[in-house]
């Protein structure tokens, strides 16, 4: 079956209208929040473990010994070849990486073990709110929505369904007290179609009313 035109002939467009993502984009925001405070513990966990297990991060690392100055050469060339004592150098004495490293204090397994489950938590907080925001915008990606306004019809576009309302098929658009949406009451007597709440602008009221005096005015040939 082929599908009818958006706007067929002899009919115009007059008004348009886009949903109001508002809301989801502040949940958005919100959702940087574990981010930021998994990216804390990833931090915190691993400045844990280098104090309490530093030879387990750096597994095989060691800073390089420095060579002795000139003065120490000269002073081995001036004693050695008189003396066989060996003349220490401040320079090679090992340094304190390579103290810790040699002689590691034994680490406690219970620091150890919440530096891990820090380093977990972490990682799991910070990949939540990407995931998050890719829930919150699944609607978005998944299809365009829109409210087309025609002199003959409305036209709405979600990923609910699409339906288009003649305006003659339109008894009253009206403002819904017990769920706030905006109601179009049908001359068929089916039940009133609710306009979704992300296409009301932010105030369904207001948007009733215009709906209304629109549908008004089409009756009379005045669109």
């Amino acid at each position: 079956m082929p599908r009818q035109p958006l706007v067929p002939e002899n009919t115009r467009v007059i008004g348009f209208i886009r949903p109001d993502d508002t809301r989801r984009i502040a949940w958005i925001f919100l959702l940087a929040f574990p981010t930021v405070v998994g990216a804390m513990l990833v931090g915190y966990g691993y400045g844990r473990l280098d104090a309490v297990d530093p030879v387990g991060i750096y597994d095989g690392f060691s800073e390089p010994r420095p060579e002795p100055d000139a003065a120490h050469e000269e002073l081995v060339q001036a004693v050695g070849a008189r003396s066989s004592i060996d003349v220490p150098s401040p320079a090679l004495e090992p340094s304190a990486a390579e103290r810790r490293l040699r002689d590691p204090e034994p680490p406690s397994s219970d620091d150890a073990w919440i530096g891990w489950l820090e380093f977990a938590v972490g990682f799991v907080l910070i990949a939540a709110g990407p995931l998050g925001a890719i829930v919150l915008l699944r609607r978005v990606w998944m299809r365009d929505e829109w409210v087309l306004l025609r002199d003959d019809a409305l036209v709405v576009q979600a990923i609910d369904g699409d339906r288009t309302l003649p305006w003659y098929d339109v008894e009253k658009v009206r403002f819904d007290e017990d769920v706030g949406k905006v109601a179009f009451e049908l001359r068929s007597g089916e039940p009133a179609f609710l306009l979704p709440d992300r296409f009301d602008g932010g105030d369904a009221r207001e948007t009733a009313e215009r709906l209304e005096t629109m549908r008004r005015k089409s009756s009379w040939g005045l669109l």
